[in-house]
């Protein structure tokens, strides 16, 4: 997943994203393109079952993203910051840890594209 932001993100510029879990999307829109939005189910997923094992009521949780910034003073390392949010019904907000993740894989090995725009040979 850092790959395909990363590489979104720097395609438009972005230095900063939000990713809403609860209602499936991603800002800026430009960022909202499938192998990103196709996780989002089953974060969905793993907080209800997590509010359920806990005894909670599955609409507990009001809000649930991720807070990312790509990291301009690091960009050779091609790293990116994310914090997790939570916020419950009764308003209260829970700030994850920030973690740091690297991005590896640059846009022609996501889409099989080379940096002219060529189909890579596809050898299975």
């Amino acid at each position: 997943m850092a790959d395909w932001i990363w590489n979104t993100a720097e395609e438009s510029g972005t230095t900063e994203i939000k990713i809403d879990i609860l209602n499936k999307s991603i800002e800026p829109r430009d960022l909202e393109i499938q192998p990103l939005t196709s996780t989002l189910d089953r974060l969905q997923e793993t907080i209800k079952v997590t509010l359920d094992k806990n005894g909670f009521d599955g609409h507990f949780i009001r809000e649930a993203y991720f807070d990312i910034y790509i990291s301009q003073k690091f960009k050779h390392m091609r790293l990116l910051h994310c914090t997790a949010t939570l916020k419950d019904e009764n308003g209260l907000e829970y700030k994850g840890k920030t973690y740091t993740e690297k991005s590896y894989e640059n846009k022609s090995s996501l889409t099989g594209q080379s940096s002219q725009g060529k189909k890579k040979d596809q050898n299975w």
